[in-house]
C-alpha cells in the first residue's frame, strides 16, 4: 500500500510517518509519502498513486476536505482518513458525504492510529478480493456463453436459403 499523509504540524506528521513505518515490517505498507499542504499533495497525487490518504482538516491554504473533493474530481480512488483536533459534527458530516473511511480525533496514540490504518488496509484487501472474484466469475460466464454459442453452431442445422 502507498500511503500519503497530509499534515501541517511537523511533529505530528513525523509521528504519523514513524508509526506507519513500523507497519512496513508486516509487508502491508510499501511507501509512505508526507506533505505539509494539500497543494503539495495534489501536485504529487498522480505520481504517488496512493491507496490511502491521511489528512488533517485544517491545513494552511486548502482544507483536508477540499483535498478530498479535488481527489474525487481527479478520479483518485484512494481511501481517506481524516485526523483532526476538531470534533465539530459538521466536519464529520461533510467527511461522510465525501466517503471518508475513518475520522480520528487528535490527540491519538500510536496504537490507535496504527489500528485505524490496518483496518483500512484490510478493507482495501477485502474489496480487491471481491473484485478479483467478480472478474473471475465474469470470465467464466463469458467463456460458457461463447462455448454454448459455438456448440450450437456446430450441432444445430442452419437454415440457409442460398441457391447454388
Amino acid at each position: 500500500m502507498n500511503i500519503m499523509i497530509v499534515e501541517d504540524e511537523r511533529n505530528i506528521l513525523h509521528g504519523m510517518k514513524q508509526s506507519l513505518s513500523e507497519l512496513n515490517g508486516s509487508g502491508q505498507v510499501h511507501r509512505i509519502y508526507a506533505f505539509e499542504s494539500a497543494e503539495e499533495a495534489l501536485v504529487q497525487m498522480h505520481d504517488v498513486k496512493p491507496d490511502i490518504v491521511v489528512t488533517d482538516i485544517v491545513l494552511p491554504q486548502q482544507s483536508g476536505l477540499d483535498l478530498i473533493e479535488q481527489m474525487l474530481r481527479m478520479n483518485i480512488k484512494a481511501k481517506t482518513v481524516i485526523v483532526s483536533g476538531y470534533d465539530d459534527f459538521r466536519f464529520a458530516q461533510k467527511g461522510i458525504k465525501l466517503g471518508v473511511t475513518d475520522y480520528i480525533l487528535k490527540p491519538f496514540d500510536k496504537r490507535q492510529f496504527q489500528q485505524a490504518i490496518c483496518a483500512v488496509i484490510e478493507l482495501i484487501a477485502e474489496e480487491e478480493k471481491k473484485r478479483r472474484d467478480t472478474d473471475s466469475q465474469l470470465r467464466l460466464g463469458t467463456r460458457t456463453l461463447r462455448d454454448k454459442f459455438i456448440y450450437g453452431l456446430c450441432i444445430q442445422p442452419a437454415s440457409l436459403q442460398e441457391h447454388l
